[in-house]
């Protein structure tokens, strides 16, 4: 822009420049002595060209120099044109407001007209020509100000636009990011929790019991392998931007819902499976792995929370949806400490509750009257839009 500016300068500066040699030439030849004209008019003639290179400085005070000195120069009969002054009322209804450039061309107009006036000889074809030449300036002026006044509309949009699209992306990166996260937390806190479970059990028993040694050391490694490839799943979206490349290693749903349950046994968890129901031809992917991350996280924390505790895993199909509930006869209340008695959930429940919410579904976790805790979700298939905002609910899990 700066460079442009000066561009814009210099071009000013040339054309004062080439209409001054204009006006003067004519006073310098018909004498053909510089001495010999009076000073006034060569006044005249650079007042009337020489203020024309500043004139995106100071558009007013150029304009009405430039137009007396016209005005001076008809009265003293001297050769000149009225392209310079036309090129000062473009300048002032360019960049000025509208109204104060439209009255401060009437009036330099009206300046000219009475100096025309008092020439003799004066037609009423030079003051209509007069009046011509200043209606094409400010026509044109304002042809220039309605384009740029759309060219700044555009800008504008443009630039609100593109704001808008940073916000979506920020919010669609903000997003992925939660979900990787949720993602890495079950996965990592199921496999780590089971692994140091079985490892806890393999040094118990390392020398009493080889056998039972040997079934946990079986245990770490099938769930070590587990999280490995589902890791490399989530790192194979992440790398490649799409699931494309996770298609080697599926995404886990409820039909892996029974591996979970035999993990958990192994683990220590004596848990048992109760299928309702007959399994859709068609469950949406996410409501899938959405259900099988609840049962994973819900088993996950009843080893960590109520260890040697027993589960039981009931899964219930319908037509409209499905539902998973996970009940432990462990601690219960004190599964967060006594001072909390299940109303401040760890960041495994606050997962659950936002998964079940953005499918429209419900989520209920908490104490179960008799003892130990339970998790019961319901998700729909199709979930309608305004189920999308969830408030958990205070209500405990009723015991089944």
């Amino acid at each position: 822009m700066a460079g442009l500016a000066r561009h814009l300068v210099a071009l000013d500066i040339l054309v004062a420049a080439v209409l001054m040699v204009l006006w003067l030439q004519p006073l310098v030849t018909d004498s053909g002595d510089f001495t010999a004209r009076t000073g006034t008019e060569y006044l005249v003639a650079l007042g009337a060209t020489a203020p024309l290179a500043v004139r995106r400085l100071a558009p007013r005070i150029v304009y009405a120099v430039m137009a007396g000195c016209f005005a001076a120069a008809l009265l003293l009969g001297l050769e000149s044109t009225g392209f310079g002054v036309a090129l000062a009322a473009y300048t002032i209804l360019a960049v000025d407001t509208r109204r104060a450039g439209v009255v401060t061309i009437i009036v330099g107009y009206a300046l000219i007209v009475l100096a025309n006036v008092a020439i003799e000889g004066t037609t009423l074809s030079n003051l209509f020509f007069d009046a011509i030449t200043f209606a094409m300036v400010i026509a044109i002026a304002e042809l220039v100000r309605t384009r740029r006044a759309y060219a700044a509309i555009y800008a504008e949009r443009a630039a609100r636009l593109e704001a808008e699209k940073a916000a979506v992306t920020s919010r669609a990166v903000d997003a992925e990011r939660l979900r990787i996260a949720r993602e890495l937390h079950d996965v990592v806190a199921h496999s780590v929790t089971s692994i140091a479970v079985q490892s806890s059990v393999g040094l118990d028993r390392l020398r009493t019991d080889p056998d039972a040694a040997e079934q946990a050391l079986a245990a770490i490694e099938t769930s070590s392998r587990s999280a490995l490839a589902e890791m490399r799943r989530m790192l194979g979206m992440l790398r490649h931007g799409d699931e494309t490349a996770a298609s080697l290693v599926p995404a886990p749903g409820l039909a892996r819902v029974q591996s979970l349950v035999e993990e958990s046994t192994t683990a220590g968890i004596e848990t048992t499976l109760t299928l309702a129901g007959d399994r859709p031809d068609a469950v949406p992917p996410g409501v899938d792995l959405c259900a099988y991350r609840i049962v994973q996280e819900a088993l996950t924390n009843v080893a960590k929370h109520a260890p040697g505790a027993r589960a039981d895993v009931d899964v219930r199909w319908s037509s409209h949806g499905v539902v998973v509930e996970v009940r432990d006869d462990g601690h219960g209340p004190a599964l967060f400490g006594p001072d909390h008695q299940g109303t401040h959930p760890g960041q495994g429940l606050l997962g659950m509750r936002e998964r079940v919410a953005l499918f429209g579904g419900v989520l209920e976790a908490g104490p179960r009257p008799q003892g130990g805790f339970g998790v019961r979700a319901h998700l729909p298939f199709d979930a309608p839009r305004s189920a999308r905002r969830f408030a958990a609910p205070a209500d405990p899990v009723p015991s089944a």
